[in-house]
């Protein structure tokens, strides 16, 4: 057995020997991983900010399709949704007939789609048609872009997307050839709320939405919102499901009065009179304790009450007015994903546990495990994850890749191997659904260079060929890679 240092310290040598351009390969047997036993595992360097320095110590494990040892690569017979063709109605365990429904094969979760496929989600999201001179010398129209943004997507063995435009558009979007397309959507159904209401408040990720949902006129908001995003879904076959909000901050470590975060201390430190106080201190006089002597056990249930709630009310809502489709959680993201009070509530309340994986190579196999336990084995998806290359440039100006999560690695090829080392990983976990990749096109921002290298195109409506052949090679084997798994 080689021990992790060895391994470590053979990448080294062996990046020193091989120079700055090359992708080392070594052969050996993860320690704790008996599924993939004697395959060949890369190093990819990355750094975790624009100004870091290059290292190779989460990746070093990285395990790309080619690399896997005795995989079966005999293409799958897929259906037109991209899902392994057959009838797997009987597996369904929930979800109306005609629809997409959950349900498990052998030991893994899946999603059974309309025409009872078996399917797994590996798809992108934020897909919408662009403006500007680099859009229009392209395409005559949106019509024009949403037919070749269509075969794109499909060339590439993606299944899902989330688009918000208009009909015409989507139909094309969700047509490409002889294929069709899932799509899903975030509804937003508490920050939108603070948006609207309070524009000059509410800032995103610092001051807590939740903490509003106790105004008179939130449950008539969250109502009409329902009714009217339900009207326009409720009997499509091609809608995956609702995604209730995004990132949101159902836990923090620093939740005080203007913080992220739920705490008793932040709720009362609005006004008497405000219906967020008035809740807040009912929950202190029901527990029989005041502001001041208030315990962590106390805050943990005030937790617990705020976060039910807010599942309780937005699924209630949804499916008073489509009984059709699923609920893919929340978007769960950095310390709220791994809440164990988090978790229970989305579980108990959705059909799908969503989080927004950043801030590893590999999925935590620790938090996988918990994952599974706080949920009790619902099934989960990933809907943000990506990496960014240190090459991408627009009009030959170097990207700065300043914003959002992802690290970055030197190339393409490397967003690549990053791609499929996280999608396997994933695929390990016999309970995750899909994942939606972050995202169709490049970041922009109001800074200049501007932009940062999240996408499957590039600004000019390049599609990032040496990132998509790496994606499309994952795609196509998902189903002979969780039989692999499975076996």
């Amino acid at each position: 057995m080689i021990s992790t240092v060895k391994i470590n310290n053979l990448i080294a040598v062996l990046i020193v020997l091989c120079g700055v351009s090359c992708k080392t390969e070594i052969s050996v047997v993860a320690e704790t991983d008996n599924v993939f036993k004697n395959s060949t595992y890369t190093a990819v360097k990355y750094k975790l900010s624009p100004t870091g320095s290059w290292t190779t110590s989460q990746s070093n494990h990285t395990l790309i399709v080619d690399n896997i040892r005795d995989l079966n690569k005999t293409v799958v017979a897929e259906d037109s949704w991209g899902g392994k063709a057959g009838d797997y109605s009987s597996n369904v365990k929930f979800g109306t007939p005609g629809f997409f429904r959950v349900g498990k094969v052998g030991p893994r979760w899946v999603f059974i789609n309309p025409d009872n496929g078996m399917d797994i989600i590996h798809g992108t999201q934020d897909v919408s048609p662009g403006t500007g001179s680099d859009f229009n010398n392209l395409f005559a129209n949106n019509a024009a872009w949403s037919v070749e943004t269509g075969n794109l997507l499909i060339q590439n063995g993606l299944n899902c997307i989330s688009t918000s435009t208009v009909s015409d558009i989507k139909s094309n979007l969700l047509n490409p050839g002889l294929k069709k397309m899932a799509y899903t959507e975030i509804l937003y159904m508490v920050q939108r709320y603070a948006w609207r209401k309070y524009p000059n408040w509410f800032k995103q990720n610092v001051d807590n939405p939740l903490c509003l949902m106790w105004e008179s006129k939130y449950l008539q908001y969250v109502d009409s919102v329902a009714k009217a995003e339900c009207a326009l879904v409720k009997d499509d076959v091609y809608f995956l499901g609702y995604q209730l909000d995004n990132e949101l901050g159902f836990y923090s470590t620093n939740a005080t009065p203007g913080v992220y975060g739920i705490d008793i201390n932040a709720f009362m430190a609005f006004a008497p009179t405000t219906s967020t106080y008035i809740f807040a201190n009912n929950f202190l006089k029901q527990r029989g304790v005041t502001i001041s002597t208030v315990t962590s056990a106390d805050n943990e249930a005030f937790r617990d009450s705020v976060v039910n709630y807010f599942y309780r009310v937005t699924t209630a809502a949804i499916r008073k007015y489509d009984p059709n489709h699923l609920i893919l959680g929340s978007r769960l993201n950095g310390l709220s994903m791994s809440d164990e009070v988090t978790l229970r509530a989305c579980a108990k309340y959705c059909d799908v546990v969503s989080v927004n994986y950043y801030g590893h190579w590999d999925p935590d196999p620790v938090y996988m495990d918990n994952l599974r336990k706080f949920t009790n084995d619902k099934p989960f998806m990933v809907t943000e994850f990506y990496i960014k290359a240190d090459s991408a440039y627009y009009n030959s100006v170097k990207f700065d890749n300043l914003d959002g999560g992802g690290w970055i690695v030197e190339t393409q090829k490397d967003r690549g191997c990053f791609y499929q080392n996280f999608c396997i990983k994933l695929l390990k976990a016999q309970n995750c659904v899909g994942w939606l990749h972050f995202k169709y096109g490049d970041a922009l921002s109001t800074r200049s260079p501007r932009y940062t290298n999240k996408g499957i195109i590039s600004p000019k409506y390049e599609p990032y060929i040496n990132f998509l052949k790496y994606v499309k090679q994952l795609n196509t084997n998902v189903y002979n890679i969780a039989d692999y798994i499975d076996k």
